[in-house]
């Protein structure tokens, strides 16, 4: 769990469950590194991830797979491979020895290259394609401001397609094995004209537009950047996709 305790008396900040480091009043003496062996792989790589400490005290290591989310030793190494292409997430965190109210975070993102989906955005709506053998689960919406319009669920190789009156859509996977993807302003073109995709102009004196909203060929939309959210984002939004899971788990039972 990411924390943040301000020495000089301000609020806890807390993000869904997700707290952040804020800068102490003075500096403490707890020391902290943490690296990969490398932060771009392919699938199947195996990477190493080293931390080594001095001054710091109940020090734990969080991640999206191959760790222990728990305790560990002030200094060591664990060898992660990853499967899948995605970003996946680790955190070293702990407490100043000195200054046990203040603590220490250092956080990586370690890439396996390759694609979780594919998209197809077409006129009022966009189609996702799972790409792996394996479930993967989304949300979309405006997910800047955690405004979610919905949760996406994929077995593998399925594809859905998502009905939307947004003219952007934010939009977040995790496969099962922990990696994830962001997609931020997919653009979703709305009333786009007649069924050959232009807009007629009726000759009598109404002025009138001709539209259906459903052309032949829809406009092409883009797309921006995968991960602009930053690690922070991607954790408070795995834990939606979580809650939303257990959500229609328990409706299902019922």
């Amino acid at each position: 769990m990411r924390r943040l305790i301000s020495t000089l008396g301000t609020a806890l900040v807390v993000t869904f469950g997700v707290l952040l480091l804020s800068p102490a009043a003075h500096a403490a003496d707890g020391t902290m590194t943490f690296t990969p062996s490398a932060t771009t792989v392919n699938p199947g790589d195996t990477v190493t991830i080293s931390w080594e400490t001095t001054g710091v005290i109940d020090l734990e290591l969080w991640g999206d797979i191959g760790v222990p989310n728990g305790p560990v030793s002030p200094t060591g190494s664990i060898d992660v491979q990853f499967d899948y292409p995605g970003t996946y997430s680790f955190y070293l965190e702990g407490a100043h020895e000195d200054e046990p109210d203040e603590f220490i975070e250092e956080e990586i993102n370690i890439t396996v290259v390759g694609d979780i989906i594919t998209l197809d955005l077409q006129c009022g709506e966009f189609t996702v394609t799972n790409l792996l053998d394996i479930e993967l689960i989304g949300i979309y919406g405006d997910l800047d401001n955690f405004d979610i319009d919905d949760l996406i669920d994929l077995g593998p190789n399925e594809s859905q397609t998502v009905t939307t009156n947004r003219s952007t859509v934010d939009l977040f996977v995790m496969h099962e094995m922990g990696g994830w993807e962001e997609f931020n302003g997919l653009i979703i073109t709305q009333n786009c004209g007649n069924n050959n995709g232009s807009t007629n102009d009726d000759d009598d004196d109404t002025g009138s537009d001709n539209k259906s909203g459903h052309p032949t060929v829809a406009p092409k939309a883009g797309v921006a950047d995968k991960a602009s959210m930053g690690p922070v984002g991607a954790v408070s939004l795995a834990l939606l996709i979580g809650a939303g899971i257990a959500a229609r788990r328990v409706r299902a039972l019922n």
